[in-house]
C-alpha cells in the first residue's frame, strides 16, 4: 500500500525536470500482479513523450522483458550491476562476486540481466545449502514451463514409506476387534492379547516393524 501510494504522489507530481527513481515497485503482492503493476507503471511513464520525467528503475520482474511485454525501445535503456562469475569455484558461495559497479556507456554496463543472484546472496547470509538446493531446483523447473503443483505434490521415497505404515496400520486397526469387556466382577479372564488396550499397542508397534507396501 506504501509503495502505491508513493507512486502515486510521484506520478501527480513529477515534471520533465523530475528525476524518479523506482525501487521493486510491485514487489509487496503476488508475483503476477507484481509483475503487471511494474509492466503498466513503466508503459505509462514511456507514454508521456516530452513532458516524461527522467527514470531510473530497478526490478527483478524478468518477465517482463523476456515475453515482449515493455519491447525496445529508443527512450528506454537498460543496465545492470556488474558482477564477476567463477563457473569453476567449488563452493555456491563463491561463485558471484558482487562489484557494486553500476555500468553502461558511458555510466553502467549496457544490457539486462536475466539473473538476480538471489540463491547465492541466500547462501551468503547463511541460508542452509539444503533450502538453497531446492530453490535452484525449483528455479530451474519454473524457468521450463514445468507445473510445480504436480511436481511439488510428488512424495519422497521416505514420504511414501510413511504413507505406507499408516495405512497398513489404518487396516488393522479397522479389522481388529476391541468388543472385549471385563465380566460384571471387573475380571477378564480371556487371552491378554485380546484386551483392547493390548490390540492397540500390537497395532501401533507392528506398524513400524512390517514391510512397507510400494505405492511408486
Amino acid at each position: 500500500m506504501i509503495d502505491l501510494q508513493q507512486v502515486s504522489f510521484a506520478l501527480v507530481l513529477a515534471t520533465e525536470r523530475s528525476l524518479v527513481i523506482i525501487d521493486e515497485f510491485g514487489k509487496g503482492t503476488e508475483s503476477t500482479d507484481g509483475a503487471g503493476l511494474a509492466c503498466g507503471l513503466f508503459e505509462y511513464l514511456l507514454s508521456q513523450g516530452e513532458k516524461r520525467p527522467k527514470v531510473l528503475a530497478a526490478t527483478h520482474f524478468h518477465e517482463i522483458f523476456e515475453n515482449g511485454f515493455l519491447p525496445p525501445r529508443k527512450e528506454l535503456g537498460f543496465g545492470y550491476m556488474e558482477v564477476q562469475i567463477d563457473p569453476v569455484a567449488r563452493d555456491m558461495e563463491n561463485e558471484v562476486t558482487y562489484l557494486y559497479k553500476l555500468r553502461t556507456p558511458p555510466l553502467f554496463r549496457s544490457g539486462r540481466s536475466n539473473a538476480s543472484f538471489g540463491t547465492n546472496c541466500a547462501l551468503l547470509s547463511g541460508i542452509d545449502p539444503a533450502i538453497i538446493s531446492r530453490a535452484n531446483e525449483i528455479g530451474t523447473l519454473a524457468a521450463r514451463g514445468e507445473d510445480l503443483v504436480v511436481i511439488c505434490a510428488k512424495m519422497s521415497v521416505d514420504e511414501i514409506e510413511e504413507l505406507g505404515e499408516a495405512e497398513s496400520m489404518a487396516r488393522r486397526f479397522l479389522g481388529a476387534d476391541f468388543s472385549r469387556q471385563p465380566n460384571n466382577s471387573g475380571v477378564d479372564s480371556g487371552n491378554d492379547n485380546e484386551r483392547p488396550e493390548v490390540l492397540l499397542e500390537n497395532i501401533i508397534g507392528e506398524g513400524y516393524d512390517n514391510t512397507v507396501p510400494n505405492f511408486g
